[in-house]
């Protein structure tokens, strides 16, 4: 590189630490500014007044920004239970046979109504079941006899209809 080169590139290097320094200096006068301003805190306001306000900050609810909103009510059933007409005979297959799946009480409800259950049917069986079985080990594990067998003729809601169904519950 020639003398003229070395003469470009120090200029060069002078202009971008010119522009540093302006840039740093720019920067300390904005940091001054904000330390110097005052710090925009409002003095807390009299105990008397605070006071008076929790006399009526619980109607507006949680205010605080960490609280969770309120868990929205689950939705009732849309369909009419499917497993209506037989649930008392599905009620007594699980309590004869606890240990049978919910596919395998399918199809016997298939053999015996043909063309009525479809396979699609065997989710809604499934958390039957597993309310069934919930019960059941509620009632070994606390006592207080067999919660199935005692009210066997008595409507229940499902625990996600607490609010009740327009077509029934879907235990009967």
């Amino acid at each position: 590189m020639g003398p003229a080169g070395v003469a470009g590139s120090q200029a060069s290097r002078r202009a971008a630490q010119g522009r540093r320094r302006s840039g740093q200096a720019a920067l300390v006068a904005i940091a001054e500014k904000v330390a110097a301003a005052p710090s925009g805190k409002e003095d807390p306001p009299p105990l008397d007044a605070f006071l008076a306000g929790l006399r009526t900050a619980w109607q507006g609810g949680e205010v605080r920004p960490t609280a969770l909103p309120k868990a929205k009510q689950k939705r009732a059933r849309r369909r009419p239970d499917p497993f209506a007409a037989v649930d008392s005979q599905l009620r007594d297959w699980f309590l004869a046979e606890p240990w049978r799946t919910s596919r395998e009480f399918l199809d016997r409800l298939q053999s015996e109504h043909p063309g009525r259950y479809p396979d699609g049917q065997i989710r809604t069986l499934q958390q039957r079941l597993k309310i069934w079985r919930m019960e059941h080990a509620h009632a070994l594990v606390f006592g207080s006899g067999n919660k199935l067998d005692a009210h066997a003729d008595a409507p229940r809601e499902h625990p996600r209809e607490a609010t009740g169904a327009a077509h029934g519950s879907i235990l009967g």
